[in-house]
């Protein structure tokens, strides 16, 4: 497994292109499970629509008829329905093939959704929190307040798009929308919950820049099953991933010797999927 991390704030769309790609590469097993952290841009997102439930509800919730100026939108694969990006919110997007070789649980779409809810319930219980994750509201919650949102999809047995996790962002944007079609008042954000239980030693460390680079190494490792030595993290620009990315694509891969040979070049996009192969997306 690989983790990179993108340098500053990451536009929306850049890093849907990015991960298409990378999709592409892991499923004819060019590269292996690669982990992308980053930040975006202000950006409101609407997902594929809010899972069924026994709710009365519609499927996707309204938008406002304008947004604010720096706040972009964006239509999304993922499961779920609105929700918000922007700086000081650490985005996770697992591009993990479902083999149960590495990561991702083989061919278990909840699973996977659950082993992402574990590492991130461990990671808030080492703050002191009682997180826990609900049915037919995936995401972590401490007691009645969400904390981490989660929006996957699958294609030929690959995830992406992912986790965000409220750390240090400005929650007012949510009140824009229903995020996952809740109240915007169920919202919070790490740092809040610190300043709630008054854990000011806790919070110097979400002060700064430096709250990003030590929660992406934590989380990195307890993908990686808590091993000892930290898993390499490698940052670097948006525009370099893509650019690297791009040339794999066009090379046929590292591995390509490995697969026959072949050098034509992989798509670029996504293509239809395959009979008997899935398309989930799942709620965030």
């Amino acid at each position: 497994m690989r983790f990179w991390s993108l340098e500053g704030y990451t536009p929306y769309e850049e890093a849907r292109e990015l991960q298409l790609k990378l999709v592409e590469l892991r499923a004819a097993d060019l590269i292996p499970d690669t982990v992308l952290f980053l930040e975006h841009e202000p950006v409101i997102t609407r997902g594929r629509g809010l899972q069924f439930s026994r709710a009365a509800r519609p499927r996707h919730m309204p938008l406002p008829e304008r947004l604010p100026p720096g706040i972009a939108f964006a239509e999304s694969e993922r499961g779920g329905d609105l929700t918000y990006h922007g700086p000081g919110q650490l985005v996770i997007y697992p591009i993990c093939k479902l083999d149960g070789e590495g990561f991702g649980p083989r061919r278990d779409v909840t699973g996977f959704l659950r082993k992402i809810e574990k590492v991130l319930i461990e990671e808030f219980s080492s703050w002191g929190f009682e997180a826990e994750f609900r049915e037919n509201a995936t995401g972590v919650w401490v007691h009645d307040r969400k904390a981490v949102s989660i929006g996957i999809a699958v294609r030929k047995w690959v995830t992406y798009h992912g986790v965000a996790i409220n750390c240090v962002n400005d929650m007012s944007p949510f009140h824009l929308i229903s995020p996952c079609g809740f109240s915007p008042d169920v919202m919070t954000c790490l740092k809040d919950l610190m300043a709630e239980r008054g854990n000011l030693r806790a919070m110097e460390g979400w002060n700064g820049a430096g709250w990003r680079i030590a929660l992406e190494s934590r989380l990195a490792r307890r993908m990686c099953g808590g091993m000892e030595l930290v898993p390499e993290l490698r940052r670097l620009p948006i525009d370099e991933a893509l650019e690297r990315v791009s040339k794999l694509v066009e090379s046929g891969g590292p591995m390509g010797s490995a697969l026959g040979g072949r050098k034509a070049p992989l798509p670029l996009t996504v293509t239809a999927t395959p009979p008997g192969e899935p398309d989930y997306r799942v709620l965030h």
